[in-house]
C-alpha cells in the first residue's frame, strides 16, 4: 500500500466494509472505525510477541485514550486498508497513529491515535515502558521502515 503522504506502517490490515456496518445517516457509523483502530492495535500487539506472553507478565499495555479524525464517510460496499505505527515511546506509555484508507474511493477516510499504558497488574498502576518491549516496538516499526525503504 502507498499512503498518499509517504508514511509507513507496519501493520496493513485489509478488512470489508460490512452492511452492518452502515448506520441510519446511511454511512459507516462512527464506532467502527475505532474497531478497525482496534484491529490494527491488536495485530501490531501480536507482531511484537505480546499475546505468546499472554498471562506471564505483570506489566500489560492498555489503551489509555484514542481519538480519530473523519475525513471521508465510508459506505458499503467498500474494503479499507488500515495502518498502524509506534510513533512516540514515553516513559510510562507509546502512542500509536492509526489511518484507514478506503480503496473504493481511493480515499484516507480516517486518522487516529491510541496512547497505550504499560500497568503493573497487581498494584494496577502506571509503571515504566519495560526495555524489552520498547525492543518489540522498535523491531516492528523498523520492519517497515526497510520494506519502505526496499519498495523506494
Amino acid at each position: 500500500m502507498i499512503w498518499p503522504d509517504s508514511r509507513h506502517y507496519p501493520i496493513e490490515l485489509r478488512l470489508p466494509v460490512l452492511w452492518g456496518h452502515m448506520d441510519a445517516m446511511g454511512h459507516v457509523n462512527n464506532t467502527v472505525y475505532f474497531r478497525f483502530f482496534e484491529s490494527a492495535r491488536v495485530e501490531y500487539m501480536a507482531q511484537m510477541g505480546l499475546f505468546a506472553r499472554q498471562g506471564e507478565d505483570e506489566v500489560v499495555p492498555i489503551l489509555a485514550s484514542t481519538r480519530c479524525d473523519y475525513k471521508v464517510p465510508l459506505v458499503y460496499p467498500d474494503e479499507v486498508v488500515v495502518g498502524a505505527r509506534t510513533v512516540k515511546v514515553g516513559r510510562t506509555s507509546f502512542t500509536q497513529e492509526y489511518a484507514i484508507w478506503s480503496t473504493a474511493k481511493n480515499a484516507l477516510a480516517a486518522q487516529g491515535e491510541g496512547i497505550i499504558v504499560c500497568i503493573e497488574t497487581k498494584s494496577g498502576k502506571p509503571i515504566a515502558v519495560p526495555d524489552d518491549v520498547r525492543a518489540a516496538i522498535e523491531r516492528v516499526d523498523k520492519s517497515a521502515l526497510t520494506v519502505a525503504l526496499d519498495r523506494a
